[in-house]
Formats: C-alpha cells, structure tokens, sequence
C-alpha cells in the first residue's frame, strides 16, 4: 500500500492530540489509594479525659466543720468559723440590748521592769445600752474570745503589774444593772500568748448575756 504526505496527516494529527492528554493527567503511583473526600485532614477521634469528681455543695454537709466554707442550719459563727457574724464596730440589737464593739489596740503589761515577765493582751472598747422598759443586767466576764481553733479566752477582770492596772483599770466596763434607756461603756481586756501559742487568723469576740445556751449571743468576726 502506498501513501502519500497527504493521506499520513490525520494519523499524525491523532498521536499528537493522544500524547497531549498523557501530559496533562496526574501521576498516582499504582499501590497508592485516593483519600476519600471530605477526610484528608481529619485525624483519629481522641477518648475525653476522666471527669474530676466535684466537691459536695454545702446542700449536703449537715455537720458544723469549721473551714469547709459551709454553714449548715443549726451552726453559729460560735460552733462553725463559716457561718456569718458581724463586722467590728457595728451595733448589734437583741431582746433589747444594744450593743456596739470596736478593736482598740494590742497592749503589753509589765512589772516593775522590762526584764521581768510580762502579758499581751487584745483590747476592746464597747458600749451597752438597755432599750427594755425594765432594768437588763450587763456582765464583764460574760465576754470572751474564740480563736481559729474555736479555743475560748475569757476576759481578765483585775489587770496584771501596775504598768496596766494603775493606768487602765478604770477604764473596764462595769458590771451592773441597767436602767430603761441607760448606756454604759468600757474596755474589755483579753490575754493572748504571743510567745508560745500565739493566735492568728478569724477570730470572734462573743457576749453572751445569759449564763446558759440559748443561742442569743452577740458574735463579732474579725482577721488578726
């Protein structure tokens, strides 16, 4: 069979255009899979970490346990350091006492020279009044301090060495009767051991003006 330039034409023009589309496909190796579409970049779900047990609500404490931040019914700021009680310096109202408590200052008393021993005591100015249409009876040692360990230090009614007794004695509230509408005002002074078991942190001042536990107590709060 003869042919001719013209009649080899069609056949060039074919493997050109076959060669042209081998070009332009892209190289897959042979063992090598396409990624499914939409998962090329997704990774391997990861399990969650454990869930931390959280703490009891205070819904579910019963018992009074100072420093649990809990304050359950039935607890005072006497029998759990929680439970809320009155900032220094406000006036406190109950069964118709009046009455108002305010941090002084720290004092130390001492003998008749340094080197003797001498005592640490926190002060306290307050004020009581009787709004009762009869006489209501106020007490010097019926205050007391609880400390963070809800420890009770009862106030001193004779003020140790001279240094203290000579100058501030008188100046100690008076135990005594008072009439309708009669206000009476004084220091109370009690002890702290600053040398071998000082005391720090919350502390209450506390009047208790019956002798017995009705739950009718004046309750101060306050940081030392």
């Amino acid at each position: 069979m003869k042919f001719d330039a013209y009649s080899l034409l069609p056949m060039l023009f074919l493997l050109a255009l076959a060669a042209s589309v081998l070009l332009v496909l892209p190289s897959t190796p042979p063992d090598t899979p396409l990624p499914a579409a939409g998962n090329a970049t997704e990774s391997e779900p990861k399990e969650p970490p454990p869930a931390q047990p959280l703490p009891p609500s205070c819904s579910q404490v019963s018992s009074c346990s100072p420093g649990d931040g809990c304050c359950p019914d039935g607890c005072t700021a006497i029998t759990d350091i929680d439970c809320p009680a009155a900032p220094l310096g406000e006036t406190l109202s109950l069964n118709g006492l009046q009455l108002q408590a305010d941090f002084l200052e720290e004092r130390r008393c001492i003998g008749f020279s340094d080197s003797e021993d001498y005592s640490y005591y926190l002060v306290f100015e307050t004020k009581a009044k009787n709004t009762l249409n009869r006489s209501q009876f106020v007490s010097y040692p019926r205050f007391y301090l609880l400390d963070a360990e809800g420890y009770k230090h009862s106030p001193d009614s004779v003020l140790p060495y001279y240094s203290c007794r000579d100058n501030y004695q008188e100046l100690l509230l008076d135990t005594k009767y008072l009439q309708p509408g009669q206000a009476v005002s004084g220091e109370v002074w009690i002890q702290i051991d600053k040398e071998t078991d000082p005391i720090h942190g919350t502390l209450r001042l506390v009047y208790d003006p019956l002798p017995s536990e009705t739950g009718d107590e004046f309750i101060y709060s306050f940081q030392y």
